[in-house]
């Protein structure tokens, strides 16, 4: 199972590279160069954003049992880190 979770990435990984390269040169063609080096610059920048805005930045443990098997009274949160 885990071979083809990992093939399934990497699929869509590498299956975006062509898509990224397109669009890179359309936008390049439209725009000129720099341009679009400095619009793809920022958007890598600001891609960090999704990981700090997101829930998951609270969650520093993971449970520890699957939540089918926790009773039904705990309840499954992390505690706040200061």
């Amino acid at each position: 199972m885990l071979g083809r979770v990992i093939v399934s990435m990497q699929f869509l990984n590498y299956g975006a590279i062509p898509i990224g390269a397109l669009l890179g040169g359309a936008l390049s063609t439209l725009l000129g160069v720099r341009t679009t080096i400095w619009i793809t610059a920022s958007a890598f920048a600001l891609s960090s954003l999704i990981l700090v805005l997101s829930p998951i930045r609270r969650h520093r443990q993971l449970p520890s049992a699957p939540a089918d098997q926790l009773p039904s009274s705990l309840p499954v949160q992390a505690e706040p880190v200061s």
